[in-house]
């Protein structure tokens, strides 16, 4: 069996192999099933030497082991008011550059119809929403869109967060979230749930505030399973 799939994604992959008794005119008999943790294999391995797995017992599948959905490519930059001269722009513009998205896990019935929503938060007026088109029935969507997002000083940019939500347009879902931001937990002085960012997401955030005017490219994996708090 053959599966095409990057290394990068890997870490958040299990291979899950079962084996079944066949019965001609009754429902096929399950007889134990193994889980290799593709993150944890030993990739350095070159020779075709076979390595036995014990069978276990049907473990009921649980989307919390899952620890992503894929992998999101993106740039993000942000320029400073006044820094192209003659006081333009008039306030910090951040720019999000969504490139595509890899190793999307399928449904049951095949590649999602996806899109990707971003959003500033705070956001108390509920207008700094934005999305990309609907990239149908691929596992690898390109979307090659960039968000603008103006009204910015550098000071904000440690209380704010950009959060990127993946969905899935038909039934609408949300697969994912990205959240970049300090991960402080507090935003103005009140406690919020959306500043928990991983430390990876930190790491490209931090890069943004310490490179004004410079394009930061990163690559993370996509958090499933997290309670929206942007609505």
């Amino acid at each position: 069996m053959k599966y095409k799939i990057r290394r990068v994604d890997l870490k958040a992959r299990v291979l899950s192999m079962s084996v079944w008794h066949m019965e001609r005119m009754r429902r096929n008999l399950f007889l134990g099933e193994a889980e290799v943790q593709l993150g944890q294999w030993d990739w350095s391995q070159t020779q075709s030497q076979p390595t036995w797995q014990n069978l276990q017992p049907r473990v009921k599948f649980s989307t919390e082991a899952i620890i992503s959905r894929g992998t999101i490519l993106f740039s993000i930059k942000f320029v400073p008011p006044g820094s192209e001269g003659r006081g333009i722009p008039e306030t910090g513009e951040l720019y999000i550059w969504i490139r595509e998205i890899t190793g999307l896990l399928p449904t049951k019935r095949g590649a999602h119809n996806t899109y990707l929503k971003s959003v500033v938060l705070p956001d108390e007026s509920g207008i700094s929403g934005q999305q990309t088109r609907v990239v149908r029935g691929s596992a690898n969507p390109v979307f090659n869109h960039t968000m603008v997002y103006d009204g910015f000083q550098p000071s904000d940019l440690l209380q704010a967060c950009a959060e990127m939500t993946v969905w899935n347009s038909q039934p609408s879902s949300c697969l994912g979230v990205v959240r970049l931001s300090t991960g402080a937990g507090v935003s103005y002085g009140q406690s919020v749930c959306w500043m928990d960012s991983t430390a990876d997401e930190m790491n490209v955030w931090s890069s943004l505030i310490q490179s004004p005017n410079r394009w930061v490219d990163a690559s993370l994996p996509i958090r499933p399973n997290l309670q929206l708090c942007s609505g």
